[in-house]
């Protein structure tokens, strides 16, 4: 009685392996071909290219690097403190939009005092933030809800822990 067998092409199993390989920091492409554009590839550390490894490995959520950021100050005018509040809630809707934007968070210091603290992987990911549509909210707003121009500090972020 004749069996029936299948023949396997390199390909075949070169693609079976490839979807079976799960993201690891400790494995590096020995030739990396990278795209010379993604925060990793500017860093060179150019095994860790974003755009070329999506393409291969099915990688889990790995931890983000964060190395600058933006401190803002606000204070609010009198009686304007509540619609302060209510701007800053509606500004986490869009910079969820924003992927450079890795952490921002609205804070409250006091009974008018109100800020924004926010951080990104490079100068870029600021800049993008620094143009987009919160700062031009910001920019739009502040003589109807700031006692004086908010602040905007620019800093380097020397550590950081985030969420894995």
């Amino acid at each position: 009685m004749a069996t029936a067998t299948t023949t396997r092409t390199n390909d075949h199993i070169q693609k079976d392996v490839l979807h079976e390989l799960k993201w690891n920091p400790h494995v590096v492409n020995p030739f990396p071909i990278a795209c010379g554009h993604c925060f990793f590839c500017k860093q060179t550390l150019k095994s860790l290219c974003d755009n070329t490894l999506k393409k291969y490995i099915k990688h889990e959520r790995r931890s983000i690097m964060v190395n600058v950021g933006l401190l803002v100050l606000l204070e609010a005018k009198p009686g304007k403190e509540a619609e302060v509040e209510r701007f800053l809630h509606d500004g986490l809707v869009i910079v969820q939009q924003e992927p450079a934007t890795i952490a921002w968070f609205a804070i409250r210091m006091g009974p008018s005092a109100f800020g924004i603290f926010d951080v990104f992987p490079d100068e870029a990911g600021r800049q993008a933030h620094l143009s987009g549509k919160v700062a031009a909210a910001l920019r739009s707003k502040a003589d109807e809800l700031f006692a004086q121009s908010p602040t905007i500090e620019k800093i380097d972020v020397l550590a950081a822990k985030l969420p894995q």
